[in-house]
């Protein structure tokens, strides 16, 4: 079976200093692969839309950590969640006029492509979405100023602050948006 993933969903998916996707999400799909006697190749990229094109292509079996959408239920089906975690919004640390979606009407705000927070912004006209490829990158437009927010899941973005020594550079503001849920899929029908 072919896993595919993206590389930068840390701690869930992680490249490690010899390039091989380490974390959670990938020994979860080893022991599934396991119970069914059968082995296992692991894909990635750090492209959200390159992995789905995978599964699409039938170049990889599934994805071991896709957020649940209901534009995604039409052409996937997922297994039970196996991980939840809080959106929520990060600002600059001097930014006090964003405390919730609605206060992002007029705003820029960082958005990884295709990612569910980006699906989910997409309800938002009036919010403008700045896409990038990868959540370090949402980060670092944050800090730099190019945008007025980030959102994304809570664990990810204050692990990749830590390790890229950008804590003091940012902020959560307001409550969490929704918990967003992860799920092992496979292309609709695949059983």
């Amino acid at each position: 079976y072919v896993d595919a993933s993206s590389d930068n969903f840390p701690p869930m998916n992680i490249l490690n200093g010899d390039g091989q996707l380490t974390g959670f999400g990938p020994e979860l799909a080893d022991a599934v692969i396991k119970a069914i006697d059968g082995d296992i190749t692991h894909i990635h990229s750090s492209s959200w839309v390159q992995v789905l094109e995978w599964l699409n292509a039938g170049k990889a079996d599934f994805i071991h950590d896709t957020g649940h959408t209901k534009g995604r239920d039409k052409f996937l089906d997922y297994s039970e969640p196996i991980i939840e975690m809080p959106e929520v919004i990060f600002v600059r640390p001097d930014q006090y006029d964003i405390t919730d979606i609605r206060s992002l009407e007029g705003k820029t705000v960082a958005c990884v492509n295709k990612h569910i927070t980006h699906l989910y912004l997409q309800n938002f006209p009036k919010i403008n979405c700045f896409e990038v490829k990868t959540p370090a990158e949402g980060l670092y437009e944050l800090v730099s100023g190019n945008v007025d927010a980030f959102i994304y899941p809570k664990q990810i973005v204050l692990y990749l602050a830590q390790n890229l020594r950008l804590t003091d550079k940012i902020k959560m503001t307001g409550e969490p948006l929704r918990t967003l849920t992860w799920s092992m899929l496979v292309k609709e029908g695949n059983k």
